[in-house]
């Protein structure tokens, strides 16, 4: 489990890094970390190119359709 690997780096700051990040976390998971599961929680996304089994969910508070992963708490 891997919670905000580029803290307060996104794509509005550094994109090169943000996306290279991604890229190497992906190319892990594609070659010697192939039989583990990876799960990100980031506030940004950038799709792997690599052929993996790739699920996002997006989660808010207080919205039905996209519950947070733990309903009762509210981090602020």
């Amino acid at each position: 489990m891997i919670d905000s690997p580029m803290k307060n780096i996104g794509t509005e700051v550094n994109k090169d890094i943000f996306l290279a990040m991604h890229r190497y976390l992906y190319s892990m998971a594609a070659g010697p970390l192939a039989e583990t599961q990876l799960v990100i929680f980031d506030s940004e996304m950038a799709h792997p190119a690599e052929n993996l089994d790739f699920k996002e969910r997006l989660m808010l508070d207080d919205d039905p359709e996209h519950p947070p992963l733990i309903p009762y708490y509210h981090g602020h």
